[in-house]
């Protein structure tokens, strides 16, 4: 099954010149908490980005990470990815609705410009998680909802969150008891959405 993995990988491999604004960029990361939560999801996905062109056409990774919510040079996105497992690519099943290509980078652009550049992450991972402004605090997995949601005609859906694996390493990160059964959604709920499309590897 392994091996049939890796030959899938390395025949769906794709150029950048492939993507598209809204793809979805699943990647592995080797970290601490990464491990456990793609353990905790049954995924090899700990982490996922929004692929879109910046205005001078640059490849950039619209993001949530430990140092908050911002465009990353899709270089910088892909020098974090595990040795061993490549960044899945996933495309929404029907057309964004926010136009052609060149209206969608824009809408996505000053999407995220307005309304998530700047806010801090969400390391609780609450769904209702703020800063001390009162200013929403996201995950990863949060910004590709609520960024992405508005232009998708399948939407994304939370779940009841669960920290049953590794039990022991979930109440040492949290330092309490973890929130179970709040809402919330995870890269390995995404890459399994049923309105998306696996387009291969970068």
């Amino acid at each position: 099954m392994f091996i049939l993995f890796l030959y899938a990988m390395t025949s769906n491999a794709l150029q950048v010149s492939e993507l598209r604004s809204g793809d979805l960029l699943l990647q592995p990361i080797d970290c601490n908490i990464c491990k456990v939560i793609q353990k905790e999801e049954n995924s090899p996905y700990a982490h996922v980005g929004i692929f879109v062109p910046d205005a001078e056409g640059n490849p950039i990774v619209l993001e949530a990470v430990n140092d908050g919510v911002h465009a990353t040079k899709l270089a910088d996105f892909m020098s974090r990815t595990s040795k061993t497992i490549k960044v899945k690519v996933i495309r929404s099943k029907t057309a964004l609705l926010c136009g052609n290509e060149q209206q969608c980078q824009k809408n996505l652009l000053s999407t995220f410009n307005t309304q998530f550049k700047g806010l801090a992450y969400n390391d609780d991972f609450l769904w209702d998680a703020h800063d001390l402004q009162g200013r929403p605090k996201l995950y990863c997995s949060q910004l590709v909802y609520q960024l992405l949601n508005p232009f998708l005609t399948s939407k994304f859906s939370t779940k009841k969150m669960h920290y049953k694996v590794s039990r022991k390493k979930w109440v040492e990160y949290f330092h309490h008891q973890p929130p179970d059964g709040l809402p919330g959604l995870s890269p390995g709920d995404i890459d399994r959405n049923p309105g998306f499309k696996s387009l291969g590897f970068l």
